[in-house]
Order: structure tokens, then C-alpha cells, then sequence
């Protein structure tokens, strides 16, 4: 008897090992997982913070992108307004020029056309 007594509290004894064990790893277990929440928590928060700096940037950006638009479209439309008046002065320079051309041209030929008529009716 005892040698069963001793070998029930060998028992007992094991027994209640395992549950510190078991308890033991118990509490890890729960502390691993409060610490992974936690964790998962940080990682939460920080996802929001670059969300809204992204936002932000994305908003400063844009704005600008529509500003930089709007300054290359008036500059656009000036550079179309003085391409216009350039081509109007150079077509305006060529008609000038076109123009007193041909009537350089008439009066060589008129008069080329009366100094034949003066020589030719004194040469026979």
C-alpha cells in the first residue's frame, strides 16, 4: 500500500506538472496572441497614416498637375495667337512684296517696251 500511495503520488505529482505546463503554455499561447493583435493593430495604424499621407499627396499632387494644365494651355493659346500674327505679317510682307515686285516688273517692261519703240523707229 505504500508503494501505491507513493506511486499515486507520483501520479499526482505528474499531473499536476502537466497542468503547469500546460498552463504554462497556455499563457504564452495568449500572450503570443495579445502581442500578435497588438501588433496587427501597429501595422493597422500605420497602413491608415501612409493611406492619408498618400491622399494628401495625391490632392498636392493634383492640384498642381491641374495648375501646371492650365498655365501649358494659355501658353499654348498665346503661342497659337502669335504664330497667327506672325503668319499674318509675313503674308501681309509678301503681298507688299509681291506686289511691288510686279509693278517693278511692268514698269521695266513698259519701259524696255518704249525705248524699243524709240530705237526701233530710228533704226531702220
Amino acid at each position: 500500500m505504500p508503494e501505491e500511495l507513493a506511486e499515486l503520488r507520483m501520479e499526482i505529482a505528474k499531473a499536476h506538472e502537466l497542468i503547469r505546463v500546460v498552463k504554462h503554455d497556455l499563457n504564452n499561447d495568449r500572450q503570443a496572441a495579445l502581442n500578435f493583435e497588438r501588433h496587427l493593430e501597429r501595422m493597422e495604424k500605420k497602413q491608415d497614416k501612409f493611406d492619408d499621407r498618400l491622399e494628401k499627396l495625391e490632392d498636392k499632387l493634383g492640384a498642381r498637375i491641374d495648375a501646371n494644365h492650365s498655365i501649358l494651355n494659355d501658353k499654348m493659346d498665346a503661342l497659337k495667337d502669335s504664330l497667327t500674327a506672325v503668319n499674318l505679317k509675313q503674308e501681309k510682307s509678301v503681298g507688299f512684296y509681291g506686289g511691288v515686285a510686279a509693278v517693278f516688273t511692268i514698269a521695266v517692261t513698259v519701259i524696255l517696251f518704249l525705248v524699243k519703240l524709240l530705237f526701233e523707229g530710228r533704226h531702220p
